[in-house]
């Protein structure tokens, strides 16, 4: 038998290459930065506590807990001081290997990955033996080790995260189990046996229990949600038919191509080269912006205000799968051509909602606001319209920029977000795009310095800072907004009370301003619009011509 047969499908075919791979133990008094994951990477935390930032969401670090981060994820580690975090860190690429011609082998890169987020591992020992072996090998192993014992090395931890047992809010519950395992193994072979053993459940009553809880059966969810990855990879890549087919579960492309017909009316190839989704169900606010921007309505029907609502969204994150039941059922009504949203609640979507629409994910933090117009507008054949927005947009921009120079030309700005918890300076994105890209007034040094790290607009958002630092960060005029929540306004009396604040310069000048929380934290293009507006009527006590 082929050894490439027993592999999971997603792994036919391809090579692995290391970009890093060390132990690494993080200081927990050196403020860790936000980087972008440029390859896939997997973390294993060996010992102590702490958190890692995924796209700015939290999560605890803690000893045998493991991570893998798909490429162009945002993610930051923090170690606390009494316990000593120290980690794991692999960071990888994929190739795909195809053939160009007779005797010709082409490597392409692989963007996606069949896994992320937190894996259960039941043997983390096992998984820490086999990062030291890859990490004794050096970054260049597959150059000047032995390729064999490498790609064999990183197959055998590959095959350790696809057999990652649920996760501990899953483990007593059987259809939540099997959804799980489908969303990791649908290229593979499935059978109604197969899910009714995962969940521990006799095929019948197994098939029952999920239609109700689901509204269809075990084996109709993956076969739509089968065919739903395949327009996935059909609208945001440019890979084979045959290749696609493979991806997404199907023997062949012939038998791909029939089924994906029977389910849609039209075959494959005429869905790549022609197909403008025109039903799209945005579970971003932001993104729903971008969608009014471009001329798009987004797609809802009679559906309730709160379908397209973010905050909902997490809120069904939190409550559990019996609010995503609930959901699932008013998007099966509606029937759309895609769902759009944010990387962080991706695998959610893609977990309860993947068998209804294909999901398409735009990156939040490593795009800016102009960026996400121009995936949006890819998405939707609104390029044309994309340009001619953002053209407007910066010559507004110019125009307010001129108009604030001649009333406080040459001044510096900093920008205040006080939460329950923390005091924040924020970069250029949110409210910082107005004030510091689009009127181009100064951001405090320190502020300045991780701005410039990475490309304007993206990665960095705002930093937290102590108190008792606050005059640190200089600045001619200070924007405060504080919270709309239990204990923000509590934080700015504490912050206020302290010395630092009264050396702060814009507050012994009395140019300290507060903004309204509603208005100037959200960025999408409506957004920013009005900010540019409410920023030069506040600086030049003139409404922006």
């Amino acid at each position: 038998m082929n050894p490439e047969d027993k592999r999971h499908p997603f792994f036919h075919r391809t090579l692995a290459t290391i970009r890093q791979c060390a132990q690494v133990t993080i200081d927990p008094d050196r403020e860790q930065e936000a980087v972008e994951q440029k390859g896939h990477g997997i973390l294993l935390a060996l010992k102590g506590r702490g958190q890692i930032y995924i796209n700015n969401r939290p999560s605890q670090l803690g000893r045998n807990k493991v991570f893998v981060i798909p490429a162009g994820t945002i993610t930051r580690i923090t170690g606390e001081r009494d316990h000593p975090l120290t980690v794991y860190r692999l960071s990888f690429d994929l190739y795909r290997m195809s053939r160009g011609g007779e005797r010709e082998l082409l490597l392409e890169r692989e963007a996606s990955f069949p896994l992320e987020g937190k894996l259960h591992i039941a043997d983390p020992a096992a998984m820490a033996d086999l990062l030291r072996r890859l990490e004794a090998m050096g970054p260049h192993a597959e150059e000047d080790g032995d390729p064999s014992l490498y790609q064999s090395d990183l197959r055998e931890l590959f095959d350790m995260l696809l057999q990652a047992g649920p996760v501990p809010h899953d483990a007593h519950d059987p259809i939540r189990r099997t959804i799980r395992h489908m969303q990791r193994h649908y290229a593979g072979s499935l059978t109604l046996q197969t899910l009714a053993d995962v969940a521990g459940s006799h095929p019948t009553y197994y098939s029952a229990q999920f239609k109700r809880r689901l509204g269809i059966s075990p084996i109709d969810y993956l076969n739509r949600l089968r065919l739903n990855r395949a327009k996935e990879l059909m609208l945001s890549a440019h890979d084979k038919m045959k290749d696609i087919a493979r991806l997404s579960g199907f023997s062949d492309e012939f038998y791909f191509s029939r089924r994906f017909k029977s389910g849609f009316g039209i075959p494959p190839t005429s869905y790549l080269r022609d197909h403008r989704p025109s039903r799209i169900v945005s579970l971003s606010s932001p993104y729903t912006d971008h969608l009014l921007a471009l001329g798009v309505q987004p797609y809802r029907e009679e559906a309730p205000e709160e379908l397209v609502s973010e905050r909902k969204w997490i809120a069904a994150r939190k409550d559990g799968l019996a609010s995503w039941e609930l959901r699932r059922r008013e998007l099966l009504a509606l029937k759309p051509d895609v769902l759009l949203c944010k990387e962080h609640i991706l695998a959610e979507t893609r977990m309860y909602m993947g068998d209804i629409a294909p999901v398409v994910t735009v990156p939040w933090l490593r795009l800016d606001c102009f960026d996400h117009m121009r995936e949006i507008a890819n998405l939707t054949g609104k390029e044309q319209d994309a340009r001619e927005w953002i053209e407007r947009y910066e010559s507004r921009a110019e125009k307010g920029r001129r108009q604030v120079a001649r009333t406080i030309g040459g001044s510096s700005a900093a920008i205040c977000v006080i939460t329950d918890k923390q005091i924040r300076l924020y970069g250029e994105r949110n409210i910082g795009h107005v004030f510091y890209r689009s009127l181009q007034l100064a951001p405090p040094d320190i502020v300045r310095a991780e701005m410039n790290k990475h490309r304007a607009g993206t990665v960095f958002n705002w930093m937290a800072i102590p108190p008792e630092q606050f005059d640190r960060y200089e600045a001619d005029y200070l924007f405060v907004l504080v919270e709309p929540k239990e204990g923000a306004a509590a934080n700015f009396d504490r912050l206020r009370a302290g010395e630092s604040w009264q050396r702060h310069p814009a507050v012994r000048s009395r140019r300290v301003y507060s903004l309204d929380w509603q208005a100037w934290i959200p960025y999408s293009p409506y957004s920013i619009s009005r900010q540019l507006n409410g920023a030069v009527a506040l600086l030049s006590n003139t409404a922006l011509a």
